[in-house]
């Protein structure tokens, strides 16, 4: 069966967030490799995301991000990584 618009763009998505995850995670190994704070190193990320998204979305996506992120942390869905 021949995947719909959707599928492949659900599927193109999720390539794109392991592409993202894997060069966070190598660029988090670097930073800690150099000594660089755990604490440090993920103000900086939030940073930089939430400039970047600032920038591209507007504010409303990076405070609707920052209630993601505050959801899944309060649920435990950091826990395990």
């Amino acid at each position: 069966m021949t995947p719909t618009n959707t599928e492949l763009n659900e599927r193109i998505r999720a390539e794109k967030r392991l592409a993202a995850l894997e060069n966070q995670h190598a660029a988090w190994a670097e930073g800690v490799s150099e000594g660089i704070d755990p604490e440090i190193l993920a103000a900086a990320a939030f940073e930089t995301a939430l400039l970047g998204l600032v920038e591209s979305s507007g504010e409303e996506s990076a405070a609707k991000l920052l209630e993601i992120v505050r959801g899944k942390l309060a649920s435990g869905g950091f826990s395990g990584y």
